[in-house]
């Protein structure tokens, strides 16, 4: 074979060589691209949720000034469980402006039980008029605890009742309620 053609067969071996490395050079720079191209894409939402998780916060923190007094009733709904001396105190203030006599009792409480939520149980014995009787539910209504009504009576007062120390100064008009309350606490 002469010099020349093996200096072209030569050459034609180096020049494929040479592509393939080249090729082979692309393939892997096209695949390291397309690798940190994603991992770009993943740090890029990475950011884009962060910043609007920072966002919010900022947000909140403009905002909670207009929340708080909310914040703060919402916490006054619920009653202490370890002292409940205000709600007591509601209670018999409730009764009295209603112009009805209270007695009030603890009932079942549960810290934790099937309901979602603490509550103390009340037992409250009520007597008066009824309309008396019926300002006294309305206040309950609108209380600033959460109060759920589990059982109630009414009864029209007898006239041997009316004989007893107890009902003195009541009337054949006038009505006995008990009611069993639960007022939740946190």
């Amino acid at each position: 074979m002469k010099i020349g053609k093996k200096l072209i067969l030569i050459l034609i071996i180096l020049s494929l060589l040479a592509l393939i490395l080249f090729c082979s050079g692309i393939y892997f720079l096209i695949k390291d691209i397309k690798k940190n191209s994603e991992d770009f894409l993943v740090k890029k939402r990475e950011i884009f949720v962060l910043r609007a998780k920072i966002e919010n916060l900022e947000n909140f923190e403009k905002n909670y000034g207009n929340l708080e007094p909310d914040l703060e009733k919402i916490s006054n709904l619920f009653v202490d469980p370890k002292v409940p001396i205000d709600f007591i105190k509601f209670l018999e203030t409730t009764a009295s402006s209603s112009g009805i006599s209270i007695k009030i009792a603890f009932a079942s409480s549960r810290a934790v039980s099937k309901e979602s939520w603490p509550f103390l149980g009340f037992q409250l014995s009520l007597g008066g008029s009824m309309p008396n009787f019926f300002k006294f539910l309305e206040k309950m209504e609108t209380a600033p605890y959460l109060i759920e009504i589990q059982n109630s009576s009414v009864q029209k007062l007898s006239e041997k009742k009316l004989l007893t120390k107890e009902f003195s100064g009541f009337s054949l008009d006038d009505v006995t309620a008990n009611l069993v309350i639960k007022v939740f606490t946190y």
